[in-house]
């Protein structure tokens, strides 16, 4: 009987939790469209990126972009524990 308690209350705590989680997840479209651009503009990059590139400027445009791509990423992330 105890363990059966036990592990109700373990299953209504994991489904809380989930359920915090899935309500702390907030509607970003702006932030999901900037994330999406980048992304297109990543993938861009590397296709323009198959001729030489001697002053490095498609490579600098690429780690820029992924800088981006990280920091909206971590802007997301940020606003969702916030609740924002």
């Amino acid at each position: 009987m105890r363990k059966s308690f036990i592990g109700c209350a373990v299953a209504v705590s994991m489904l809380s939790l989930t359920g915090m989680a899935a309500a702390a997840t907030v509607s970003q479209p702006d932030m999901d469209a900037t994330l999406r651009s980048l992304e297109t503009a990543k993938h861009q990059i590397e296709l323009a990126d198959k001729t030489p590139d001697k002053d490095h400027h498609a490579e600098n445009a690429s780690r820029l972009i992924l800088q981006a791509i990280d920091e909206v990423r971590a802007s997301i992330a940020s606003r969702n524990a916030a609740g924002q």
